[in-house]
């Protein structure tokens, strides 16, 4: 593939997750969705160009959006978790380390980056957003360890609808918008 045509290809998914990241003020209730749609742009560049390029769109939109998108939120949800979680799973499942290839190993490795993501989002949240830590507070019991329990459970679901989305990709869509480009 020639670098021309893989700089244009990620030029339309860098504009195509920023649409996606722009929709979010106007549907507030899309919010996850909206950073998850964007994180599966760059899932599609990491599998067609490799992962300099999707590196490359990932840290556009996370730029472009820190720009133009007025609620934060997304922003940082898209920044510490969906944007940059593609390129860890193709980096994990491209490797040819030994180790790396088990399965067990490569699911520990994106449960401890998942928990990190969520931590930090959590502290950018209170630190950079201004929610008063005393908000996740019900009585006793203290929120954060339960939103990094239903996190994980989430993102395990998110990782393998990321596998059939891309899955579903190379078998159904890549042949119908290339043609013989490959």
């Amino acid at each position: 593939m020639k670098n021309s045509f893989k700089t244009a290809f990620c030029g339309v998914m860098t504009a195509m997750a920023l649409l996606f990241m722009l929709i979010t003020p106007i549907l507030p209730a899309a919010l996850y969705s909206c950073a998850v749609l964007s994180g599966i742009c760059v899932a599609v560049v990491c599998e067609e160009t490799g992962l300099r390029y999707g590196g490359c769109v990932y840290a556009a939109v996370s730029f472009l959006s820190l720009l133009l998108i007025p609620d934060k939120e997304p922003v940082i949800i898209f920044m510490s978790l969906f944007g940059f979680y593609p390129i860890l799973k193709s980096m994990l499942e491209r490797s040819r380390n030994k180790v790396l290839k088990r399965g067990f190993v490569r699911t520990i490795i994106k449960l401890i980056f998942i928990n990190a993501a969520c931590i930090l989002y959590f502290f950018a949240s209170v630190y950079l957003l201004g929610v008063p830590k005393e908000s996740f507070n019900i009585g006793e019991l203290y929120l954060p360890w339960v939103f990094l329990l239903f996190g994980n459970i989430t993102c395990i679901m998110y990782d393998f609808a990321l596998t059939c989305v891309l899955r579903v990709y190379r078998l159904k869509l890549r042949g119908k918008l290339f043609k013989g480009k490959w």
